[in-house]
């Protein structure tokens, strides 16, 4: 969520007053925060993708080790069945 959606939300939601959200939009908007707060955004947004490609990865990994550990079992029980 940007800084205006979590000022927009507290407003929304009756925890700043509207002088108060007023002030933070139009200090946001007239200053260099705008740009910080930006690309802390995009940053955020880049760390969370790679974590979630991560995740994705992890969870084939671990897929295909346990379809592994099922195939060996499978064919060490049918070799000493037979």
């Amino acid at each position: 969520m940007t800084y205006l959606q979590t000022n927009r939300n507290d407003y929304k939601t009756q925890k700043i007053s509207l002088n108060e959200f007023k002030r933070l939009e139009e200090t946001y908007e007239s200053s260099n925060e705008k740009e910080i707060i930006q690309r802390q955004y995009k940053k955020d947004l880049e760390i969370k993708n790679y974590h979630n490609e991560v995740r994705r990865i992890r969870k084939f990994v671990q897929y295909f080790f346990w379809f592994s550990i099922i195939t060996i079992i499978t064919t060490l029980t049918s070799l000493l069945l037979y």
